[in-house]
């Protein structure tokens, strides 16, 4: 028998393919809980809410799925106990229900699957378990320990057989907490109220968080004016898997960010750091693959060294938003074949420090990628490149050469590191010291853009040779 500073709520974060049924199954669980239906129902939507099954609590985070989920990882803290993977029964396997699976394999939290929609004409509950089967999940029946429940959130079927999986798993995983112990928690949702100015959803991860304690999330500071729970209630404390609305930030903290008490000395994760691009396999190069095709795909994973490089995810299509989070949080490069980046993916990539490579022959992407994943044993980062640009000119300047060039890709910007390219032979190494378009100098230079680029070294470059911003 368990002491009760030693019980904890489970967290749950429910993830899948968009339209498989996470929001239904969310509220279908909420409206059939006695413990929340007495209280008149959710009504504060602070992310997160707990129910009551067979006197066991439960946290569920009400959040937009794997991309909360990975910025949560992305900053080494992860809300989440458990894990629930819904699939939807008449459309089987998709694109996002990879990711999540990725995602989930990642963070090495136990896992459940949620077979939805088992009430609809196409439902084949037997195709879901062969395809999750073929993406290496370990389904119980198929000689392995994952359950999965077919549930329908229109009529309620298996909802309880789903709650009582969860408190079995979080039994067998062994998850506990302490009361007693110092407050630790972990940011799932924070935004600005016009006139409570900034507010965040917190899931306490370890300890008690009173009402007048001063914390800390990352480098932002805040003393907790009050609480709310799931419920729109105040209160006076929030406990171990509990949810908590917290008013007294100074400023809104970044989701996915450790909270804990002022004393203890925070972990300022999302600060630059060395990248070593560690992968979570050890030694290996961790890489998330894209391709314009299921063939393609195929073709580079068979031909890269999977002793030396890990394919943590792999998916058809451009690179996405959620991508750069999971590379982002699992600490890998992005790599991609006959695919286009989008300004919104290649900011977000520069923002979080991904490296994004894209290629047009696998000969070029094959060997490329063995010669990062030898720098990466030996402990040597990939290089980012943020810009490239062709010289198309020499202008004499001063007793010194301007090049005369036209971006390609990314942007170059004054003060970059560059290095200048005639084939694949390195000229030299040099900064960036003015960039001028027409008699305007400017900071930067964008895709598409000519400008004369002046370099802090006199390189012997001529018309055709290549200048790439590296980081």
């Amino acid at each position: 028998m368990k002491h009760e500073e030693d019980i904890k709520t489970p967290v749950v974060a429910i993830l899948g393919h968009v339209d498989h049924g996470k929001t239904s199954l969310l509220d279908a669980i909420a409206k059939t809980n006695v413990a929340i239906r007495e209280h008149g129902g959710i009504t504060q939507g602070i992310g997160a809410f707990t129910v009551v099954s067979n006197s066991h609590s439960i946290t569920f985070i009400d959040t937009p799925g794997h991309e909360a989920f990975a910025k949560m990882r992305s900053r080494g803290a992860s809300a989440a106990d458990i894990a629930v993977l819904v699939v939807a029964a008449d459309d089987g396997v998709m694109p996002q229900t990879k990711e999540s699976i990725a995602h989930i394999k990642q963070a090495k939290i136990p896992l459940a699957v949620a077979v939805t929609k088992i009430d609809l004409p196409g439902a084949n509950i037997e195709k879901v378990k062969q395809q999750l089967v073929k993406e290496g999940l370990t389904l119980e029946g198929a000689g392995g320990d994952i359950p999965v429940v077919p549930v329908s959130s229109k009529t309620g079927k298996g909802l309880a057989n789903l709650l009582e999986m969860i408190i079995l798993l979080s039994q067998m995983a062994n998850i506990n907490s302490s009361k007693t112990a110092e407050f630790e928690g972990v940011i799932i949702e924070s935004k600005l109220d016009r006139k409570k100015g900034a507010l965040a959803t917190v899931i306490v991860k370890n300890g008690t968080l009173h009402v007048g304690e001063e914390i800390v999330a990352e480098e932002v500071l805040g003393k907790v004016r009050a609480l709310l729970n799931d419920r729109g209630e105040n209160v006076k404390e929030a406990s171990c898997g509990q949810p908590a609305e917290i008013l007294g930030f100074a400023s809104v903290p970044p989701v996915g960010a450790k909270v804990m008490g002022k004393g203890k000395s925070p972990q300022l994760s999302h600060l630059p750091q060395v990248k070593t691009q560690q992968s979570a396999e050890g030694r290996r190069l961790g890489i998330i693959l894209k391709a314009e095709n299921q063939g393609v795909l195929e073709a580079i994973s068979e031909s890269l060294p999977q002793d030396d490089i890990n394919i943590i995810f792999s998916s058809t299509g451009d690179p996405t938003q959620a991508d750069i989070l999971l590379a982002k949080s699992t600490s890998a490069i992005v790599v991609g074949f006959n695919s286009a980046v989008s300004q919104s993916v290649s900011k977000l990539a520069e923002t979080e420090g991904v490296l994004v490579k894209t290629y047009r022959l696998i000969y070029e992407l094959i060997k490329e990628l063995k010669e990062a994943a030898e720098l990466f044993q030996e402990g040597k980062a990939p290089e980012i490149v943020s810009g490239k640009a062709k010289i198309l000119a020499i202008f004499p300047f001063d007793k010194k050469k301007v090049a005369g060039c036209k971006v390609l890709e990314g942007r170059l910007s004054k003060g970059d590191k560059v290095k200048v390219l005639r084939g694949e032979d390195i000229l030299g190494e040099a900064r960036i010291v003015s960039i001028r378009k027409g008699k305007e100098e400017v900071n930067k230079a964008e895709t598409a853009a000519e400008c004369g680029i002046l370099l802090s070294a006199q390189l012997d470059f001529e018309p055709a040779d290549m200048i790439l911003s590296v980081r």
